[in-house]
C-alpha cells in the first residue's frame, strides 16, 4: 500500500496543501488543495489550523499521511558563510559562533541547519538557516493540533525552493532567482547549477496593495483585494487602459509594489557583491504573481527576463496539471517533494525538537499486520513442508541406490553409510587390505631415479634419513634446482607432507652452492 504525504504551506492569506502518494521506487502528485484563511479575532495560528482542519477532512487517507511543513520565512534568517575546513562533521560544533554576530536572535535560542553549496580549495562554503526554537515549536503544535499528528519536518520556507530548482534545465554554474510574491512577505531563492546560493525574506506583498488601494478608495479590505485581483500592472498608461479608472487603479498597485521592486534590486547587488551571481532570468510563483502585468513590471525595472515558474514534464506531478505551473502551490509541493526525496533542505527539527516516530498507526492497524504475518508464516510452513518432501523422495533414490551398488560389491544390501564406508577399506571378504611394503634399498633406487640428471646439474646429498619422519640435505647449484628435488619426492608414492626447509648459501671449489634440506613422512614399512 502506498505512503501518503502532505506537503503543507501555512500561508498568512491560505493555506496550501499538497498531496503525494508513494510507493516502491515511485511517487505520484495526486492533488493540490487552498483555503482561504478565515477572518476573525482569534489569533491567525489559530485561524490557519482551522482551515487545515477543514482541508484535511475533505480528504481521503488524511488521517494517517505522513506531514512536512514550511516555517513562513519571515520567522527565521539565512546567511552564506564560508568556513574554512571541509570536514562535515566540524560544521555543526562552530556554526553557532559563526552565526551569532549575524542574526538578531540570541544564537542560543535558535534552532540551527545548513545546506552544503560547493567546496573550494579555501574550505565549504554552505547555507546556513536558523530560526527561534520558539517559532519552530509553534508550528509543530499548530500542525499537531490540526493534523494529530507532529510534522516529519518543518523546512525555512525562503530555502525550500531549491528542490523545484533542481528539476530545471541548468548549464553549469547558470544561476536564477526565484521570487514567492506572497501576502505579507517575499521570499527570493538564488539558485546557482540547480542548488541554493543566496535567500532572503522580504517584508512585503500583496497585503501592502490592498492597504494602498484601501487608502486611495476608502474602500474595505474585501473589496480591495477584489481591485487588486482585477488589476491589469500592463494598463498603467490612460491611453492604454479602456477608461481612466482602470489606469488609476494600475497606478496605485505599481506604486505599492515600488517598495517590493527596490529590495529585489538591493538583492540582485547583494548577491553580486558577496557570491559573484548573477541571474540570467526571475521565476515568479506565490499568491501575488497571479496579478496581470507583474512580469512585464518587473522585467522594466529589473532588467531581467521575468516569467511564471514553470517545471518540466514529469511522470510523478502528470496527474495535476496546474503542477507545471504551481503559482501559490510552489511552497507546497516543494515541501511535499522535500518529504518524498527524504533530503535534507534545511530541516529545523533538530536538537530537542528532532523528530520522535509514532507507531500508533501501527496500533491502528494492527489485524492487517496480524493477518499478513500468519499469511507469511503459513506460506513459509507450506515451502518447508515442500521441501521436506523433496528430500524425502531424493532420500529414497540414494538409498535404492547404495542397497544395488553394495549388493554388487559386498554380496549383501546395506544402507548404514558408516558401516559402508568401513567395509570399504576392507576386502571383499572382510580382510584389511594390505598396504605396499618398500625396504629402505628400494626407496634409496627410487629416489635415485626421480632426482634430476646428473649431467644436467651437479646434486651432492650429504645426509638421508628415511625413517618414518624422514629427511634428505645437501647442496644444489641453485635454488631451482631444489624446487626440482622437491617435486622429485613428492612424485615418490611412499612420501607425504614433503617441506622444503631454509636454503642458504654454501661454497666449495670456488663456486658458490646452495645448502638446502628437505623433510617428508614416509608411508612405507
Amino acid at each position: 500500500m502506498s505512503q501518503r504525504i502532505l506537503g503543507v504551506d501555512l500561508g498568512s492569506h491560505s493555506v496550501k496543501l499538497a498531496v503525494m502518494d508513494t510507493g516502491f521506487r515511485q511517487a505520484e502528485l495526486v492533488s493540490l488543495h487552498e483555503r482561504v484563511v478565515p477572518a476573525g479575532e482569534a489569533p491567525i495560528a489559530e485561524r490557519q489550523a482551522a482551515a487545515l482542519a477543514e482541508l484535511l477532512s475533505e480528504l481521503e487517507r488524511g488521517a494517517d499521511a505522513v506531514v512536512h511543513a514550511a516555517l513562513p520565512g519571515q520567522y527565521g534568517c539565512q546567511r552564506s558563510l564560508t568556513l574554512p575546513f571541509q570536514d562535515a562533521k566540524k560544521v555543526d560544533p562552530v556554526l553557532p559562533f559563526e552565526l551569532e554576530p549575524l542574526v538578531p536572535f540570541p544564537v542560543e535560542d535558535l534552532v540551527i541547519d545548513w545546506i552544503e553549496l560547493d567546496r573550494t580549495a579555501e574550505g565549504m562554503r554552505l547555507l546556513a538557516v536558523a530560526a527561534p526554537r520558539e517559532r519552530v515549536s509553534g508550528v509543530i503544535d499548530q500542525i499537531s493540533g490540526a493534523v494529530g499528528s507532529e510534522p516529519r519536518t518543518v523546512t525555512l520556507g525562503s530555502v525550500a525552493y531549491g528542490v523545484l530548482s533542481a528539476r530545471l534545465p541548468s548549464e553549469g554554474d547558470t544561476a536564477r532567482m526565484i521570487v514567492d510574491l506572497g501576502h505579507q512577505h517575499t521570499h527570493v531563492l538564488i539558485v546557482r547549477g540547480g542548488r541554493p546560493a543566496f535567500a532572503r525574506s522580504i517584508a512585503r506583498g500583496g497585503a501592502q496593495v490592498t492597504e494602498a488601494i484601501v487608502r486611495a478608495y476608502t474602500e474595505t479590505r474585501e473589496s480591495a483585494e477584489r481591485a487588486k485581483h482585477r488589476t491589469d500592472l500592463s494598463l498603467v498608461r490612460p491611453d492604454d487602459a479602456p477608461s481612466r479608472a482602470v489606469a488609476d487603479l494600475s497606478r496605485i498597485v505599481a506604486g505599492a509594489l515600488e517598495p517590493l521592486v527596490a529590495s529585489l534590486l538591493a538583492t540582485l547587488v547583494a548577491a553580486r557583491t558577496e557570491l559573484g551571481v548573477q541571474p540570467i532570468e526571475v521565476l515568479l510563483c506565490g499568491g501575488g504573481s497571479r496579478t496581470a502585468g507583474l512580469a512585464e513590471l518587473l522585467h522594466a525595472r529589473l532588467e531581467l527576463p521575468v516569467r511564471p515558474l514553470t517545471l518540466p514534464a514529469a511522470p510523478d506531478l502528470a496527474r495535476v496539471e496546474e503542477a507545471r505551473q504551481p503559482g501559490p502551490h510552489a511552497l507546497s509541493l516543494a515541501v511535499a517533494l522535500i518529504g518524498v526525496d527524504g533530503g535534507r533542505a534545511g530541516d529545523l527539527r533538530r536538537g530537542e525538537l528532532a523528530y520522535k516516530a509514532d507507531y500508533s498507526f501501527l496500533r491502528q492497524r494492527a489485524l492487517q499486520i496480524a493477518a499478513c504475518a500468519l499469511a507469511v508464516l503459513a506460506a513459509s510452513a507450506v515451502n518447508a513442508f515442500a521441501s521436506l518432501q523433496s528430500l524425502r523422495r531424493e532420500q529414497g533414490v540414494l538409498t535404492e541406490r547404495l542397497k544395488r551398488e553394495t549388493q554388487e560389491v559386498f554380496g549383501q544390501p546395506m544402507i548404514d553409510a558408516e558401516e559402508v564406508s568401513k567395509r570399504m577399506t576392507m576386502g571383499r571378504k572382510g580382510v584389511e587390505v594390505p598396504t605396499v611394503e618398500a625396504s629402505a634399498f628400494d626407496l634409496l633406487e627410487e629416489i635415485s631415479k626421480k632426482l634430476p640428471p646428473g649431467d644436467k646439474t651437479k646434486i651432492d646429498v650429504t645426509e638421508l634419513d628415511l625413517r618414518k619422519k624422514g629427511y634428505l640435505k645437501g647442496t644444489a647449484e641453485s635454488a631451482a634446482v631444489v624446487d626440482e628435488i622437491k617435486a622429485s619426492l613428492e612424485s615418490i608414492d611412499c612420501f607425504a607432507d614433503v617441506v622444503k626447509g631454509t636454503i642458504s648459501n654454501a661454497t666449495a671449489a670456488e663456486k658458490e652452492l646452495k645448502s638446502w634440506s628437505i623433510t617428508f613422512t614416509s608411508r612405507c614399512p
